[in-house]
Protein backbone atom coordinates (compact mmCIF):
# COMPACT_ATOMS: atom_id res chain seq x y z
CA UNK A 1 0.00 0.00 0.00
CA UNK A 2 1.73 3.76 -1.06
CA UNK A 3 2.49 5.92 1.95
CA UNK A 4 0.82 8.79 2.29
CA UNK A 5 2.72 12.33 1.88
CA UNK A 6 2.57 12.85 5.96
CA UNK A 7 3.86 8.90 6.34
CA UNK A 8 6.69 9.55 4.13
CA UNK A 9 7.61 13.09 5.72
CA UNK A 10 7.45 10.86 9.10
CA UNK A 11 9.87 7.90 7.75
CA UNK A 12 12.48 10.80 6.49
CA UNK A 13 12.25 12.46 10.19
CA UNK A 14 12.65 9.11 11.76
CA UNK A 15 15.96 8.80 8.88
CA UNK A 16 17.49 12.38 10.67
CA UNK A 17 16.62 11.16 14.19
CA UNK A 18 18.53 7.51 13.58
CA UNK A 19 21.16 8.53 11.84
CA UNK A 20 22.35 11.65 13.31
CA UNK A 21 22.66 13.86 9.60
CA UNK A 22 21.49 16.91 9.48
CA UNK A 23 18.40 17.80 6.72
CA UNK A 24 21.25 19.81 4.62
CA UNK A 25 23.79 16.54 5.06
CA UNK A 26 21.26 13.83 4.55
CA UNK A 27 20.19 16.57 1.18
CA UNK A 28 23.83 16.29 0.35
CA UNK A 29 24.02 12.62 0.71
CA UNK A 30 21.09 12.04 -2.28
CA UNK A 31 22.84 15.08 -4.51
CA UNK A 32 19.67 17.60 -3.69
CA UNK A 33 19.55 21.15 -3.37
CA UNK A 34 20.95 22.03 0.49
CA UNK A 35 17.35 23.10 0.85
CA UNK A 36 15.44 19.50 -0.26
CA UNK A 37 14.73 17.51 2.61
CA UNK A 38 13.56 20.61 4.65
CA UNK A 39 11.10 21.64 2.00
CA UNK A 40 9.85 18.49 1.79
CA UNK A 41 9.37 18.16 5.85
CA UNK A 42 7.75 21.27 5.44
CA UNK A 43 3.79 21.07 4.91
CA UNK A 44 3.29 25.16 4.69
CA UNK A 45 6.26 25.40 2.28
CA UNK A 46 6.09 24.83 -1.71
CA UNK A 47 5.73 20.69 -1.75
CA UNK A 48 8.64 19.00 -2.73
CA UNK A 49 8.71 15.53 -4.69
CA UNK A 50 9.04 12.80 -2.22
CA UNK A 51 12.49 11.09 -2.44
CA UNK A 52 12.92 8.77 -5.47
CA UNK A 53 14.43 5.29 -5.04
CA UNK A 54 17.54 6.16 -6.31
CA UNK A 55 17.58 9.43 -3.38
CA UNK A 56 16.97 6.13 -1.23
CA UNK A 57 20.06 4.51 -1.95
CA UNK A 58 21.94 7.21 -1.78
CA UNK A 59 20.27 7.66 1.93
CA UNK A 60 21.20 4.16 2.88
CA UNK A 61 24.72 4.14 1.76
CA UNK A 62 24.95 7.18 3.87
CA UNK A 63 22.76 5.98 7.31
CA UNK A 64 23.53 2.88 7.19
CA UNK A 65 19.64 1.92 7.37
CA UNK A 66 18.55 -0.84 4.95
CA UNK A 67 17.07 0.26 1.49
CA UNK A 68 14.17 -2.06 1.76
CA UNK A 69 13.59 -0.63 4.94
CA UNK A 70 13.61 3.05 3.46
CA UNK A 71 11.57 1.27 0.81
CA UNK A 72 8.40 0.36 3.03
CA UNK A 73 8.76 3.52 5.01
CA UNK A 74 8.67 6.24 2.63
CA UNK A 75 7.11 4.34 -0.40
CA UNK A 76 5.38 1.31 0.85
CA UNK A 77 6.98 -1.05 -1.01
CA UNK A 78 7.11 -4.33 1.93
CA UNK A 79 10.38 -6.11 1.74
CA UNK A 80 8.41 -9.42 1.52
CA UNK A 81 7.45 -8.00 -1.98
CA UNK A 82 11.03 -7.73 -3.37
CA UNK A 83 12.22 -10.85 -1.83
CA UNK A 84 9.59 -12.90 -3.73
CA UNK A 85 10.15 -11.34 -7.01
CA UNK A 86 13.84 -12.18 -6.36
CA UNK A 87 12.88 -15.57 -5.64
CA UNK A 88 10.58 -15.70 -8.79
CA UNK A 89 12.49 -14.67 -11.27
CA UNK A 90 15.63 -16.62 -9.90
CA UNK A 91 17.54 -14.65 -8.40
CA UNK A 92 19.16 -15.42 -4.84
CA UNK A 93 17.51 -12.94 -2.28
CA UNK A 94 20.58 -13.35 0.23
CA UNK A 95 23.75 -13.87 -1.80
CA UNK A 96 26.57 -15.21 -0.42
CA UNK A 97 29.61 -13.37 -1.13
CA UNK A 98 32.82 -16.15 -1.39
CA UNK A 99 35.78 -14.31 0.81
CA UNK A 100 38.86 -13.45 -1.05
Amino acid sequence: MARSVDEARAAIRDVLGRSGLSMRALSAAMGRDADYIAAFLDPSRRNRARPTPDDLVAASDATGIALVELLDAVWGIPPDRLTDELVASGGDPWPRRSPI
